[in-house]
C-alpha cells in the first residue's frame, strides 16, 4: 500500500490558535511548504478518478471546492464516502461516531487529528462496513454529492 502525506501552506497565511491546539500544526511547520496549486498536480494524479473517504464528507468536500475555486482550478466532481454516515448506519449502538470513538469501537488504531492516520481509519472503517454489508464501493458505484 502507497500514502502520500504533505504538508501545504495556506493563502492566505494565517492560523486560528484553537486549531493549532487541535492538529499540532504550527505556521513555523508549513512557511517553507507548497501551497495547494502547486501541490494539485500529484494529488489530481492520485485521486483523479476515485471515490474520496472522508470522516464527515460534507466538511472535506467543502474545503476541496474552496481550494479548486480559490486557485481557479477545474475539476469534475468526485464521489465521496462518508464514514459518518456509514458508522452511523452500521453501529447506531456507538456512544457517538467521532472518529476517534469509531476507531476506538471497531479496534482501529488511530492518531487523531494526523492526516496520515486519519485517511488510514476512514479507510479501514469504509472496509470493514462495506465487507460485513457485502458492497462494492468502486469507482461509479456511489451516488454523486452536489457541489
Amino acid at each position: 500500500m502507497e500514502t502520500y502525506t504533505a504538508l501545504i501552506k495556506p493563502e492566505p497565511f494565517w492560523f486560528v490558535p484553537d486549531f493549532i491546539d487541535i492538529h499540532n500544526i504550527r505556521p513555523g511547520d508549513v512557511e517553507n511548504s507548497p501551497d495547494f496549486g502547486s501541490l494539485w498536480p500529484e494529488i489530481k494524479k492520485r485521486i483523479k478518478g476515485l471515490p474520496l473517504l472522508a470522516h464527515n464528507a460534507p466538511f472535506d468536500r467543502g474545503v476541496l471546492k474552496a481550494c479548486l475555486r480559490f486557485y481557479g482550478i477545474k475539476f469534475p466532481q468526485p464521489e465521496f464516502i462518508c464514514t459518518v454516515r456509514l458508522a452511523r448506519e452500521a453501529h447506531p449502538d456507538f456512544p457517538n461516531h467521532k472518529l476517534n470513538t469509531v476507531c476506538r469501537e471497531m479496534g482501529i488504531e488511530l492518531e487523531h487529528h494526523k492526516a496520515e492516520s486519519d485517511a488510514l481509519a476512514c479507510a479501514k472503517i469504509a472496509l470493514e462496513i462495506f465487507k460485513a454489508r457485502e458492497l462494492d464501493f468502486s469507482p461509479g458505484r456511489l451516488k454523486k454529492t452536489e457541489w
